[in-house]
């Protein structure tokens, strides 16, 4: 598109909790991030989705069978850290961390940036924001993490996504990553918040977010090249789309890989209880929005069935 006279606000915020990519907040939740004033270079969206504690499987939720060994929590009282900002490549996440945070959950958010770090290693163009704290050069992105009280243990886990989008490429300059509190430190005691993270950090580079406006996605399939190529190295050839979830409502159909098809692959739909794997596939997909990868990078090993 390029411009933002073709921009429809309204499907991306009706001014009472929903985007365009999730769900709606629940009555007396307000999770709307701060959206960066749109400019020539910039525009605010909301492309956030809820994530709720449905979405993990059951077993992880419950901490019965097939989940993960408990410990550590959250780890003991907490404090706030200064911003971060990884060196590993030419692409550099920040992250703003905001509300009290404990060490190991503020680690684990560091663990996500350095590893997206070393897969996304191209500069992408600067860019001014325009926020209420004032005007900030972000340079590639600008992730806001926040550890807040939202409805106690169960229920919403949180909230992830772009929010903001340079004209032209679409890719993301900003993104808010909100999670309630009390799931953080019980997922992160089943070893599970780690998974969680990096899930939520993969979206908010544009994974599924910004799908639509490069034209990646034909009825329930993506067709960006390189992730086709990858998927067609799992199936033998032949395929023409990667196969996308058709289930879960709005934040989960459309913009995650086929549960029934990729099963424990680390950007499907549902967060499960075994040791989740970031594919080729989900990094050549980074690829195919338009960022440079490293396909020898930190990328998990992996199979279908």
């Amino acid at each position: 598109m390029g411009t933002t006279e073709r921009f429809d606000f309204s499907y991306f915020d009706n001014g009472i909790g929903n985007s365009g990519f999730g769900h709606a907040h629940g009555p007396g939740i307000d999770l709307r991030p701060e959206l960066p004033q749109t400019t020539p270079d910039l525009i605010g969206v909301d492309l956030t989705h809820r994530i709720d504690v449905s979405e993990i499987d059951w077993a992880a939720a419950s901490g019965g069978a097939g989940g993960r060994p408990g410990g550590g929590g959250g780890g003991g009282g907490g404090t706030s850290f200064a911003n971060y900002t990884t060196t590993a490549s030419a692409y550099n996440i920040t992250i703003e961390f905001k509300g009290t945070w404990t060490q190991d959950l503020h680690d684990v958010f560091v663990h996500a940036a350095d590893r997206l770090a070393n897969l996304i290693t191209g500069d992408i163009p600067n860019v001014k924001v325009i926020m209420q704290g004032g005007m900030k050069l972000v340079d590639d992105i600008f992730i806001s993490a926040e550890l807040k009280t939202i409805d106690g243990a169960g229920g919403i886990l949180g909230q992830a996504g772009p929010t903001s989008l340079r004209t032209g490429s679409y890719l993301p300059a900003t993104a808010s990553m909100q999670f309630d509190s009390a799931d953080a430190a019980n997922f992160n005691g089943q070893g599970l918040f780690d998974e969680i993270v990096t899930h939520e950090m993969i979206h908010s580079v544009g994974f599924g977010s910004i799908w639509s406006y490069l034209g990646l996605v034909s009825g329930s399939n993506f067709i960006g090249a390189n992730a086709l190529a990858q998927y067609n190295l799992l199936v033998g050839g032949g395929a023409t789309g990667v196969p996308l979830e058709t289930g879960g409502g709005s934040g989960t159909a459309g913009s995650h890989w086929s549960e029934d098809v990729f099963g424990h692959e680390l950007m499907t739909g549902y967060i499960d209880a075994a040791p989740d794997p970031l594919s080729a596939m989900t990094v050549a997909s980074l690829k195919d929005l338009g960022y440079q990868v490293n396909m020898s990078g930190p990328i998990d090993g992996y199979a279908l069935g």
